[in-house]
């Protein structure tokens, strides 16, 4: 992390008009975007999910002048349900300061400017300020590679989180922006995840496995942020709007729901 000296930077955040906007899978950016802006004195009606009522998303941000913007970093790219929000609904961020917050659990390269080069791509003029990234434990719940963070070193990236939010804060609020992410990275993102996984994921959008195991209980009906699955008569049934969070096959009671892998190898409940 490298931070810039207030004559560097630009305007220090007013708790009173400073906004956040995030979306969270299974709750780790969630729970780092309300640490950086408790930090920051942002009040908690000002720190808004994508999921909520849009019209109080647009009201609060139109009596913003600085916006955090967060979100999780799935290989190397943003959730498309977060791209597409914001290709929806970008200007409501135009003219902002934009603190940016990534959070990843291996590697994030330059996950934490990919907001701003979508708001450019749009023609949005915005004022960025800090760009942070966030480790916290792993969320993919299906792959044996992906091995489950235990409790110890959950404990230990969620210490070593606050403490890098709390710093991030306390120099945004000097003055100061910190900068994690380097467009030199992008190429480094490209090659290693991107190149491989933005056309898979394209390709096997919304391919949900659901096994025999399933009961129908709805769960990942009510848990599902994109209303990707429906309940027809024995059987869940997809639409094609899977945004990859793994809520569904993190929460299932029945282990019934794995997306890249075959089986689940243990469920995240978040921190």
């Amino acid at each position: 992390m490298t931070a810039e000296t207030p004559a560097a930077a630009g305007r220090t955040p007013s708790p009173d008009t400073t906004a956040a906007l995030y979306f969270s899978g299974i709750g780790n950016t969630r729970y780092a975007v309300n640490r950086l802006a408790r930090g920051l004195g942002v009040k908690d009606e000002n720190i808004l999910s994508i999921e909520d009522d849009e019209d109080r998303v647009q009201e609060t941000l139109a009596h913003a002048d600085t916006a955090i913007v967060a979100h999780p970093n799935y290989m190397c790219l943003m959730p498309k349900i977060m791209s597409d929000y914001l290709a929806q609904h970008g200007t409501w961020l135009a003219n902002k300061d934009i603190i940016t917050l990534v959070t990843y659990a291996n590697f994030f390269f330059d996950a934490d400017l990919q907001v701003a080069r979508l708001l450019r791509k749009q023609g949005i003029s915005f004022r960025a300020q800090s760009n942070i990234s966030i480790q916290m434990p792993m969320i993919v719940c299906d792959m044996k590679l992906m091995k489950s963070t235990d409790t110890d070193i959950q404990s230990t990236l969620k210490a070593k989180a606050d403490r890098k939010l709390d710093e991030c804060a306390q120099i945004i609020l000097a003055g100061g922006t910190v900068h994690d992410g380097q467009e030199s990275d992008r190429l480094k993102a490209f090659l290693r995840q991107r190149m491989f996984y933005q056309g898979r994921i394209q390709k096997d959008f919304a391919r949900l496995r659901i096994s025999d195991a399933c009961t129908r209980c709805g769960a990942c009906v009510r848990a599902c942020p994109k209303q990707n699955l429906t309940i027809r008569e024995d059987r869940v049934v997809q639409s094609g709007h899977c945004t990859q969070c793994y809520r569904c096959a993190n929460l299932c009671p029945r282990q019934a729901i794995t997306l890249w892998g075959k089986k689940i190898q243990w469920q995240y409940k978040g921190i």
